[in-house]
């Protein structure tokens, strides 16, 4: 027998997310839909965190973020920052096989 972890990130959730902290405001909806399919990946890694962050990075307005980002830290301490949002996001399942 084996028994497999899977890493999932939930869409819904990133979505609240970047509605509950203003992020995701200077992106066009095709921005949007593209880091929605970013998301729609087995077994997360930190890199696929890390490229997910760097989109909703790249595509928020710092200075109205309620929070997760900010001008007094750099662009890679933010979009570390949001790696830690990102993947509260995420959820895991087991599958088995014989």
């Amino acid at each position: 027998m084996t028994i497999k972890e899977v890493k999932r990130i939930d869409t819904n959730k990133i979505r609240t997310m970047c509605i509950k902290n203003n992020w995701y405001t200077a992106g066009s909806t095709k921005d949007y839909s593209n880091m929605f399919m970013m998301c729609e990946i087995d077994n997360v890694t930190p890199l696929n965190l890390y490229e997910i962050a760097k989109d909703i990075y790249e595509h928020t307005n710092i200075d109205t973020a309620k929070t997760g980002c900010s001008r007094e830290y750099s662009d890679n301490e933010n979009i570390l920052n949001m790696m830690i949002y990102v993947n509260d996001c995420s959820y895991v399942f087991y599958e088995m096989s014989e």
